[in-house]
């Protein structure tokens, strides 16, 4: 399944089943997905093999090694293999378009330097 056919929720794509099912303990740091850490949300591959690990392709291998059971797993509609990258409060994230949540943020930041 290419990538523009996969059901997006939000302007920067990620699945809210992925997102809706994130405790605030679910990301880690990992060097599996990219060969470099980041921190993601936990995934059936880190839990296989540990989110940090020394066999991991140095980048940027490792996304190339990983590719081709990432799309067999995206094509079930499963995540297992795909990098999905977070913050640490991924349960606090909401669906809502990219304008939006700008818009608020600015909002957010003009009450605040205005009470200075």
């Amino acid at each position: 399944m290419a990538k523009s056919q996969r059901k997006k929720t939000a302007a920067n794509g990620t699945k809210s089943c992925s997102r809706a099912q994130a405790p605030d303990d679910a990301t880690v740091i990992t060097n599996v997905m990219t060969g470099r850490p980041a921190r993601g949300l936990y995934n059936r591959l880190m839990r296989e093999i540990g989110p940090l690990n020394e066999g991991a392709p140095a980048f940027p291998g490792a996304a190339a090694a990983l590719a081709p059971l990432r799309a067999a797993a995206e094509a079930r509609g499963a995540d297992d293999f795909t990098n999905l990258w977070s913050g640490q409060a991924a349960a606090l994230s909401k669906v809502e378009p990219a304008a939006e949540k700008l818009h608020r943020i600015w909002n957010d930041a003009e009450v605040i330097l205005q009470s200075r």
